[in-house]
């Protein structure tokens, strides 16, 4: 449920199989709610209230600038322009999770086109979106298959086009603003 009420879509990275913390190959991909999955397990399972909530402070501050991104170019830029949007910000959002890291950690986004229809990340899109139909309570709510017949690049215009429509007045003032 968390997930789906990000304004990030899953993302396609580059991940790399290790063996004792020795990268043994890196041609798997995994997306990036799969590692926001883990990041909130582990936070979880801390159970550091002061970290949890130095980690949310900084997640406000990351979706202001987000939105921010969004209503000055995001809204009608290019696809590639959002999609890398849509990627800095996924990397800023996942970095609140290791505030106290030397450095951050090495993310590497596919490209766009790397995506195709039917294929993991596609399908992750598809239940994401459907999963926000339902939770933004559309009607009717829309499925899965129903997504699954767009492009990610539509999907990715579709989610856009989600937060533009949900942000109010006032909150379009204060990221204006930001």
């Amino acid at each position: 449920m968390i997930l789906l009420s990000l304004p990030f879509p899953p993302i396609p990275v580059q991940a790399a199989k290790t063996d004792q913390g020795v990268i043994q190959s890196d041609d798997a991909v995994i997306s990036t709610h799969d590692i926001l999955a883990i990041c909130l397990n582990s936070a979880a399972a801390r159970g550091d209230q002061v970290k949890n909530y130095e980690r949310r402070v900084k997640q406000r501050e990351v979706l202001q600038h987000f939105l921010h991104a969004l209503a000055t170019k995001g809204f009608t830029c290019p696809d590639e322009e959002l999609y890398h949007l849509y990627c800095e910000y996924s990397l800023l959002h996942i970095t609140t999770y290791f505030l106290e890291a030397e450095r951050p950690p090495e993310i590497r986004f596919m490209p766009l086109s790397y995506i195709s229809k039917a294929d993991p990340i596609h399908r992750q899109m598809c239940q994401y979106m459907a999963g926000q139909s339902r939770l933004f309570e559309d009607d009717p709510p829309l499925t899965t298959e129903y997504y699954g017949q767009f492009d990610y690049d539509i999907l990715m215009k579709i989610t856009c086009a989600r937060i533009g429509h949900a942000i109010t007045e006032e909150e379009k003032k204060l990221i204006e603003n930001a």
